[in-house]
């Protein structure tokens, strides 16, 4: 017995309940009273049966949302690289023309005592257009960094929706493990209760002794805690119980109400 105290099971302990119920079942057996025990465990059933299907709907519908985030932070992050990307090649095509304007300038400034020679006029068109291209670059690199950065910024948001969805996930899954313990316990429960009802009515199913078995145990007694509530009993004037079982609760005499 102390190895089936130790085990932390449900099982085990509906096992105890149910020999110490049956070896008293002669003694304080009431199908009224266990079936509207049955009748209660049957609803609890029915409601954490509602809240498994609301549970797992909800883990299907994080799990989804989980599954969109993943993919647009996967979107964002390739095009965070191809803004990176685009912004190097501004970079660099930048440092190209202004090492090239720079060269200009320096041959311009050593050989061009006169500007109005051939060489010298050419040489100032190139820097007028590098100058030109540099302005340009400058622009590109300018844009190509407020891209970047709302690139990655918008991601950094991204990043945070999933871990917020990878949370909701956690949660919902957490919630779905709890409502499967409770509909697992409460089945336990149930059934329980029923192996309590079936060892009642073969044990004794006339728990008040009028004649009629209780209407849990197959029987027609609609209420077998009251000896003056049964199928054909008299009716009596305000006490509030349908007496014969008929469904009404009304007195009747000489077929008239």
């Amino acid at each position: 017995m102390k190895r089936i105290y130790s085990l932390n099971n449900l099982s085990a302990l509906c096992f105890i309940t149910l020999l110490m119920f049956s070896s008293n079942a002669s003694a304080q057996c009431n199908p009224d009273a266990i079936g509207a025990q049955v009748d209660a465990a049957t609803s609890q059933l029915a409601a954490s049966q509602v809240a498994l299907t609301e549970a797992t709907a909800a883990y299907v519908q994080a799990r989804n949302q989980l599954t969109v985030a993943n993919e647009r932070v996967a979107t964002q992050t390739s095009i965070v690289e191809q803004r990176n990307y685009a912004l190097a090649v501004s970079k660099n095509r930048l440092a190209k023309e202004r090492q090239r304007l720079s060269s200009y300038r320096t041959l311009y400034a050593s050989r061009c005592d006169d500007p109005t020679t051939h060489y010298c006029v050419t040489l100032q068109t190139k820097i007028d257009h590098t100058e030109s291209r540099v302005t340009t670059y400058e622009n590109a690199v300018t844009s190509a960094s407020a891209e970047l950065t709302a690139a990655q910024n918008l991601l950094a948001q991204y990043n945070s929706d999933l871990n917020a969805a990878y949370s909701a996930v956690q949660i919902a899954k957490r919630d779905l493990t709890a409502a499967r313990k409770d509909i697992s316990r409460k089945r336990r429960q149930l059934a329980l209760y029923q192996k309590q009802l079936a060892i009642c009515c073969k044990t004794g199913s006339d728990f008040d002794g009028d004649g009629h078995s209780s209407v849990y145990c197959g029987g027609d007694d609609c209420d077998d805690q009251n000896a003056t509530v049964y199928p054909g009993a008299p009716e009596l004037c305000n006490d509030g119980l349908d007496n014969d079982c008929d469904g009404d609760g009304v007195l009747h005499w000489n077929g008239q109400t």
